[in-house]
């Protein structure tokens, strides 16, 4: 899954504590009266970037191992 996978469908939201953040929209929350589901993809503060930052590189440090780690064909 790339960049633009991750980010597909993302919208920029100001949030209620007055934070900008995108987010991915889910759908109507079930009886809620019009309330909605999302799910945060990223919060637009310096605390926010950093975690995704961080996060990103811990994702790409793990995708490396798995490919260092596949399996040795034995014949």
């Amino acid at each position: 899954m790339g960049v633009r996978d991750y980010f597909k469908d993302a919208q920029l939201v100001r949030m209620s504590n007055g934070d900008y953040c995108l987010v991915r929209p889910l759908g109507l929350v079930p009886g809620g009266k019009g309330m909605k589901h999302h799910e945060n993809l990223l919060r637009l503060t310096p605390k926010g970037i950093a975690a995704g930052v961080w996060r990103g590189l811990g994702l790409s440090r793990l995708l490396q191992r798995l490919k260092q780690q596949a399996p040795v064909e034995v014949e």
